[in-house]
């Protein structure tokens, strides 16, 4: 496995010429499938979902789109709100649309990226 170093400018933000272009996705959409859901015994009860990416062999099935473009990944959430932890059930498919967020203050997340 190789790391990418990415440049930072003075915002603290990763430079990305690539991602201004005119042509650049505004948003990308994963299907993944519940594979997991632990209940954590505290208080407030707590749901952790683990979410794996759909698989099909089957070139008509749109899993098989899906699996070639993400083959691999897992996505866990720990959920405290019970209606939304009640949502996810075990082998269903979902969506998974990213969409880039306003930058966030640094002071959020402690220290910002530096250069």
């Amino acid at each position: 496995m190789s790391n990418i170093t990415l440049p930072i400018n003075d915002s603290g933000h990763v430079d990305c010429p690539e991602c201004t272009k005119p042509n650049a996705l505004s948003q990308v959409r994963a299907k993944f499938f519940v594979s997991d859901i632990n209940v954590y015994s505290i208080n407030p009860p707590q749901r952790q979902i683990t979410l794996k990416p759909v698989y099909s062999t089957n070139p008509e099935h749109e899993n098989k789109s899906f699996w070639d473009a993400t083959p691999n990944g897992e996505l866990k959430m720990t959920i405290n709100n019970p209606s939304a932890a009640e949502f996810f059930k075990p082998g269903i498919e979902y969506y998974i649309d990213f969409s880039e967020a306003p930058p966030t203050p640094p002071s959020v997340y402690g220290t910002p990226l530096t250069k």
